[in-house]
């Protein structure tokens, strides 16, 4: 793993949803990982096997797959759905308050505790 680029580092972390943004150093990030590898052997060895026709969805995924669902579960509460809309202009004269047409929809992530989610521009730009 020493043979590892800074970038190699960083993917195989996201991967396995190690958080590493406080990692300064190549070495910073390769213990983490060698951290992460280790914790996961432990894990595997106190965590009951899942019994084959339990009904479980899980029996039949490897353990690479079982870590993306358990990335996916982990990660879920703060993904956003995002939908902007624009109001279509209407006269003056106009008794409505116009229409609401959709805009743009993507999806973000929540960064911080105060609510700020990040997206990509397209998404809120009018």
């Amino acid at each position: 793993m020493e043979n590892m680029s800074i970038t190699e580092l960083k993917r195989a972390l996201a991967s396995r949803g190690v958080d590493y943004r406080d990692c300064l150093e190549k070495q910073d990030l390769l213990n983490r990982l060698i951290q992460d590898i280790r914790a996961e052997d432990g894990r595997s060895a106190t965590q009951p096997p899942i019994e084959k026709g339990s009904g479980s969805r899980l029996d039949s995924l490897t353990a690479p797959e079982r870590r993306l669902v358990e990335l996916f579960e982990r990660c879920a509460p703060s993904v956003a759905f995002i939908q902007t809309t624009m109001r279509e202009g209407t006269s003056q004269l106009s008794l409505s308050a116009g229409h609401e047409i959709p805009a743009g929809t993507g999806s973000g992530f929540v960064w911080d505790n105060r609510g700020h989610v990040v997206t990509n521009f397209h998404v809120i730009k009018g």
